[in-house]
Formats: structure tokens, C-alpha cells, sequence
């Protein structure tokens, strides 16, 4: 933000949410919120196993504990919506990403 900068490991943001116009991160269970687009990130992020899962939300596949119909618990218990326009996208590139962690 303009008037601060938060150096943080990519592995300890668990999400991101947009929210008027502004962006929120978890990091380290922390919300820390500046003033941004989710598009500013989502290509540097998504390299390191986040993904869209709804038009305000970007999630690090490490955090996810349970995927449910229309929505997933993050391991800090936060539930995040799923769209259901992102929800194939979602759940392939998810499959993808765990199939290649095994």
C-alpha cells in the first residue's frame, strides 16, 4: 500500500478477496488489505498453486481442507464461496494440481 510494505512468503497467503475495490489477503491469519485488482496477482500467484474460484476469491490450494457443492473450508475454517461458473475450471485445475503433488 502506499503507506506500508509487508514482505511475506507466497506459501503463507492462504487468499485473496476483492471488496470494493480493494484487495484482501490472509497472510499468516492475518487480513492485510490495500488497494489493487485481483488481476494484479492472479498470474504471479496462480504459478504457485492458487486458483479462481470465484470472480472475488483466489485461493492457495495448500489452505483448502474440504471442497463442498458450492463452496470449500480453508484449514482456518473460513468457507469461501465456489461459482458456478468457475466451479469446472475450479475443480480441474484442483484435480491437476494434486495429481501432481502425488
Amino acid at each position: 500500500s502506499k503507506k506500508t510494505t509487508i514482505r511475506a512468503a507466497v506459501s503463507s497467503i492462504a487468499c485473496c478477496e476483492v471488496k470494493n475495490h480493494n484487495l484482501s489477503m490472509w497472510i499468516n491469519g492475518e487480513e492485510k488489505t490495500f488497494r489493487a485488482q485481483l488481476s494484479d496477482i492472479e498470474d504471479v500467484l496462480t504459478t504457485y498453486g492458487f486458483f479462481r474460484c470465484h470472480a472475488a476469491y483466489l485461493v492457495n490450494a495448500e489452505y483448502i481442507r474440504e471442497i463442498k457443492q458450492t463452496s470449500l473450508i480453508l484449514k482456518d475454517g473460513r468457507e469461501i464461496p465456489i461459482s458456478k461458473g468457475k466451479r469446472k475450471d475450479f475443480l480441474s485445475a484442483i484435480s491437476l494440481y494434486v495429481g501432481s503433488k502425488l
